[in-house]
């Protein structure tokens, strides 16, 4: 797993950086970490196994991913009882200021650390 350190380098060096390169270096996202997170804000709130379809991927695999976004921050579970008994688990991203505020938070922290280093120039 890349470091914070390496992902803020990487992301310097990319001329015009997107979405996909914030999430890569801000959370460690990797791509398909990224491409679930992109389908499940898009799809608004879904199952894993819905989520495994919209993305054409294993259920485990899937399964294994929205545990890491979960850990993150970037996704939340809710669970709804069936009428059968059970329950099933529904998962959606964070609303869009939630998600903005943690960016912004990490970019504060990142911008706090290069003042850092810059300060330490002729030390």
């Amino acid at each position: 797993m890349e470091s914070e350190e390496e992902a803020m380098k990487n992301l310097l060096s990319i001329e015009n950086p997107g979405m996909d390169d914030l999430l890569r270096c801000f959370f460690g996202l990797k791509i398909h970490e990224i491409d679930a997170f992109k389908a499940l804000k898009d799809a608004g709130q879904v199952t894993g196994e819905q989520l495994a379809d919209i993305l054409n991927k294993d259920k485990s695999g899937v399964h294994r991913t929205l545990q890491t976004l979960l850990l993150i921050g970037l996704v939340e579970r809710d669970y709804r009882l069936l009428r059968s008994g059970g329950y099933i688990f529904l998962y959606h991203t964070l609303p869009p200021e939630r998600l903005k505020d943690i960016a912004r938070l990490k970019l504060k922290h990142w911008h706090e650390t290069i003042g850092s280093i810059i300060e330490e120039f002729g030390e």
